[in-house]
């Protein structure tokens, strides 16, 4: 009888795999905390409800969108499996909207 637990065994297929969702749960952390750089959760709350309420200038309201746009296109990215280099850039006024709130 062996002494080996061959349920414990570890497969190339199963290493791969392993290494595959790791970087992708660590790319899913850096495009959170890339985010969340430019606009925290409360930001973003409080930005939503401010568009929701309908006192978002007509300016603002635009910029609002833009930052929506860039937060898809952040996701996107970390979906895509791109090199880690290669984010969409933030456009400037987001980031000036977003300190207001």
């Amino acid at each position: 009888m062996s002494q080996i637990d061959f349920s414990q065994l570890i497969t190339a297929e199963i290493r791969t795999t392993e290494v595959a969702e790791s970087r992708q749960a660590h790319r899913k952390q850096e495009c959170r905390d890339r985010i969340h750089e430019v606009i925290d959760a409360t930001a973003q709350i409080n930005l939503a409800a401010a568009a929701a309420a309908g006192v978002l200038t007509p300016e603002q309201m635009s910029v609002y969108r833009l930052g929506l746009n860039w937060i898809h296109a952040m996701r996107k990215a970390c979906g895509d499996g791109r090199s880690d280099d290669n984010w969409p850039p933030l456009p400037p006024e987001v980031a000036n909207l977003a300190r207001q709130f």
